[in-house]
């Protein structure tokens, strides 16, 4: 029989693959065990180096973590609050409600005096009156105000100062000086409030007057006319004296910024004790960390170029 010749692109590998030879693959493996040992021989050998950059950076990280000063740091909440409106806006609904029901005055409901609140503390120019009024430095950078959002449904405000008593104290008062400024704008409105209803008074009042002046028969025959109807159809309108009242009642309307209670507060630290700057622990574990990566590297560099 006739042997037939092998074909010779039979034992070469499918198309899209690489021949390797398996010596060529454990020498590589060799080398890189090679140069691992290598790599820690170095740096065994430079240990002292290594050892001596590690002590360094731990020291400078040691030092500046005992030597910076301590901030602490205070924090209050803010939330909104349910409470009866002030007796001078009950007054004034009172007489609103009973002599001139085509005016309705600010409802001043506890969500209106709270967002009044949050616009305040937002507004830039309430950081910078109270820096002006306390001369604090520093004051504008340690304060943080988180207004609220998705997540939080209260105002949340922190402070850090050098000291605990500091931070609480500070904290205390821009919380007052906010608040503060809140009810002025409040009573503000509320005294706007009640001078329109004082103009409007004096408007009915004016033409209760001259209607009784000008017309006395027709006011006569329209009071006879309202005595013969029933009780039930009677409709009641405000004459002079009730008027002359309400206005009397009016004028003794005496607005107190203090009567609005526009938010509950709570400090959450009393005088805490522990900074929260500087972190000792991070630092010093931080100064070790990258003294000993330094020392590698420095040891790495000084063999090569001794070589």
């Amino acid at each position: 029989m006739t042997k037939q010749k092998a074909d010779p692109q039979e034992n070469l590998p499918p198309q899209g693959y690489i021949l390797v030879d398996p010596n060529m693959l454990n020498t590589q493996y060799h080398n890189d065990e090679i140069n691992l040992s290598e790599l820690l021989s170095v740096l065994w050998g430079q240990k002292k180096l290594i050892t001596l950059v590690a002590l360094t950076s731990l020291i400078i990280g040691t030092s500046y973590s005992l030597l910076s000063p301590p901030v602490y740091q205070s924090r209050a909440s803010l939330y909104p609050t349910s409470t009866v409106p002030p007796i001078e806006l009950q007054t004034l609904q009172f007489i609103n409600t009973k002599y001139i029901s085509e005016y309705n005055p600010g409802e001043f409901s506890s969500n209106y005096m709270y967002d009044k609140l949050i616009s305040v503390i937002k507004s830039p120019s309430t950081k910078q009156l109270f820096i002006q009024k306390k001369s604090w430095d520093g004051f504008q950078d340690t304060l943080k105000i988180h207004a609220p959002n998705r997540k939080v449904e209260h105002i949340s405000v922190s402070l850090q100062a050098n000291s605990p008593s500091n931070s609480t104290l500070w904290l205390s008062d821009y919380i007052k000086h906010v608040i503060d400024l809140t009810r002025i704008q409040l009573a503000e409105e509320l005294t706007i409030d009640i001078a329109t209803t004082q103009r409007r008074l004096d408007i009915e009042i004016t033409a209760q007057g001259d209607l009784f002046t000008q017309k006395p028969d027709l006011e006569i025959r329209k009071l006879t006319e309202a005595l013969n109807m029933p009780k039930k159809e009677l409709i009641h309108t405000p004459g002079l004296v009730e008027l002359n009242y309400a206005k009397q009642l009016l004028n003794s309307i005496k607005v107190n910024p203090d009567n609005f209670i526009v938010a509950k507060i709570e400090l959450e630290t009393q005088e805490n004790q522990t900074p929260i700057k500087p972190k000792k622990l991070l630092i010093i574990n931080i100064s070790l960390l990258f003294g000993l990566m330094l020392g590698c590297f420095v040891a790495l560099i000084r063999t090569t170029r001794d070589k």
